[in-house]
């Protein structure tokens, strides 16, 4: 099991998906909710999941422009 974060977007940042797909570059916009993993200690690009994608985002940038939902660490089991 995987603690997992759950992390509210209080202002626009971009995030980078991890295909081909164009654009390869998204914006994650205010008010969305994100999940990654409890380790928000580590720097440069980490794992992000919005909705049903999965992105990476710098951890600056989810420091700087995201904000932990109360009580919203849940366990995850890994795949």
């Amino acid at each position: 099991m995987q603690a997992v974060l759950n992390l509210r977007v209080i202002s626009p940042f971009l995030a980078m998906r991890e295909s081909s797909l164009s654009p390869a570059f998204i914006t994650i916009p205010k008010g969305a909710v994100v999940e990654t993993s409890n380790e928000l200690h580590q720097p440069g690009l980490v794992l992000i999941r919005l909705a049903d994608q999965l992105l990476f985002a710098f951890m600056r940038d989810l420091r700087e422009s995201a904000e932990p939902l109360d009580g919203c660490v849940s366990l995850a089991a890994e795949v």
